[in-house]
This record gives C-alpha cells, sequence and structure tokens, in this order.
C-alpha cells in the first residue's frame, strides 16, 4: 500500500512541478530519529542507518536512489545497515550534536569506549517546498500509516520532530 500511496505522489509531483523528488530530503524522511541520531567517533562512521529485516525493500530503494551520487554506498546484508562515509559525513553536518552521559565502543572491552553525541536535525536544513515535500515522502514511506481514513506519520522519541 505504501508502494502504490509513494508512486502516486512521485506521479503527481512530476506531473505538476516536473520536477523529480529531492533525493537527500528524501533520505533524511527515512532515516532513524529514535532518541536522536547517534555519533561515536569508535564507531564506524560510514553508517547511514540501520534498518529492521522487514524493511528490506526500503534500504533497497534508497539504495538505488543514491548509488549513482555515492559509489561508495554499499548494503550490509547481514545488519541491515546502509552504508557511505561520504553520505554520513553530509548527513551528519545538517544535525546539531550534543555531549551525551552514554558511552559507545565498537568492541566489547572497557578499553575502547568512547564518547556518544545524539543530533538533533537543523530546523533550516530544508529551504524549498519540493525538499519539504521529499522529506515526507521519506518519513512516510518509513514511519507511515492509514487508519480510517486518515494517513499520518508517527515517530517514536524523535529528538527532530
Amino acid at each position: 500500500m505504501k508502494f502504490i500511496f509513494l508512486l502516486f505522489i512521485f506521479i503527481t509531483i512530476d506531473v505538476y512541478s516536473q520536477q523529480e523528488i529531492d533525493k537527500k530530503a528524501f533520505l533524511f524522511g527515512t532515516l532513524s530519529d529514535y532518541m536522536g541520531r547517534a555519533k561515536c567517533n569508535a564507531i564506524d562512521n560510514s553508517e547511514v542507518d540501520r534498518y529492521a529485516f522487514y524493511e528490506k525493500s526500503l534500504i533497497n530503494f534508497n539504495y538505488q536512489l543514491l548509488k549513482n551520487v555515492y559509489p561508495d554506498m554499499e548494503i550490509d546484508s547481514v545488519d541491515w545497515i546502509l552504508k557511505s562515509k561520504k553520505l554520513t559525513n553530509e548527513i551528519n553536518s545538517k544535525f546539531n550534536f550534543t555531549f551525551n552521559e552514554g558511552f559507545c565502543s565498537s568492541k566489547f572491552d572497557d578499553q575502547s569506549l568512547d564518547s556518544l553525541f545524539v543530533g538533533k536535525l537543523n530546523s533550516k536544513t530544508f529551504k524549498t517546498k519540493l525538499e519539504k515535500i521529499s522529506y515526507l515522502l521519506g518519513a512516510y514511506m518509513r514511519y507511515g500509516n492509514k487508519k480510517n481514513n486518515q494517513f499520518y506519520i508517527s515517530i517514536a522519541n524523535s529528538e527532530s520532530t
């Protein structure tokens, strides 16, 4: 159902504005923001986002959407992680990060603990109407639903919304 709705929106945007969606803004809409975007220097900083196993179509869609722009993009199909160092750096530059009292580690030992930073999306990231619509489309694609003929987006514990 979501795919058909998204396809309808893409066609509508194309017909009325003769423009495509803003690919990066769409991706931003699909990003997990549960308790903020986490950043830790001890962990591989090529992680764009993590997906659940049932979101296979979404991770593949995002990969196909941006693979020509980011040649280093890849999918870790074991842990369902979309990776690209260049894209991750661009994404993180649009967030305001603050120190969090938690710690993170790439290993399971106390020697590699590092500080954890949690980010909130900068409210001025999307300036044009197309960027804003594309962001909302991405958010609907991942977090949207329909109940009693009403469409809604529900993002639990988001720091940015």
